[in-house]
């Protein structure tokens, strides 16, 4: 799985986890995903950051960074493309198709998590 990967997955993970009502079972499979998924995406938010600060200032309201030169913003994009081809090994519960049943998902939730259901 590569870290772009996990961003998505995680990004669908959030959308079940915020759906009422589910059943125990899925909650807990769930959970657990969202759990080890959230770990990566610190992982990965931390060295986005990293590589920033090295390349860039704070803007003055700290909501992102600025880069002072082209070659420093081609090098952040270049780094950043490189992290999210990054291949990583993180074993995910898969979801029971029958288990999302009882809830409503939407189209786009279950296409990034397709290779993560068992029918």
């Amino acid at each position: 799985m590569k870290n772009k990967d996990v961003m998505n997955i995680f990004s669908a993970y959030q959308d079940l986890g915020a759906t009422r009502n589910v059943p125990a079972r899925l909650a807990y499979a769930i959970a657990k995903n969202v759990k080890k998924l959230e770990k990566e995406m610190i992982i990965i938010e931390e060295l986005r950051i990293s590589k920033a600060k090295k390349l860039g200032k704070l803007s003055e309201d700290g909501k992102a960074y600025i880069f002072e030169g082209p070659e420093d913003q081609k090098a952040f994009t270049e780094y950043l493309t490189e992290l999210m081809e990054q291949e990583i090994t993180l074993e995910i519960h898969k979801l029971q198709l029958k288990d999302l049943e009882s809830i409503n998902v939407t189209p786009n939730v279950l296409a990034n998590l397709l290779d993560f259901i068992e029918e």
